[in-house]
């Protein structure tokens, strides 16, 4: 059986707006911490959602302006 609690996307927006873009969804109220790491540049985003709530959505479209 497969149970998917959470879909991550990270988008290349360079192009748009010189940002790497991070889409997260959970349709569940599982606890969980999520780090994105641009491995360019070192840096981190991290986004977390408790238990027995349910997960906001993230929506962050200034995640990373490290595009070249």
């Amino acid at each position: 059986e497969t149970n998917v609690d959470l879909v991550v996307r990270v988008i290349n927006a360079c192009n748009f707006d010189e940002n790497y873009w991070v889409f997260a969804a959970s349709s569940s109220d599982v606890e969980y911490t999520l780090t994105v790491t641009d491995t360019e540049a070192g840096d981190s985003r991290s986004y977390e959602s408790p238990l027995g709530e349910v997960a906001p959505v993230v929506t962050d479209t200034t995640a990373f302006a490290t595009c070249p």
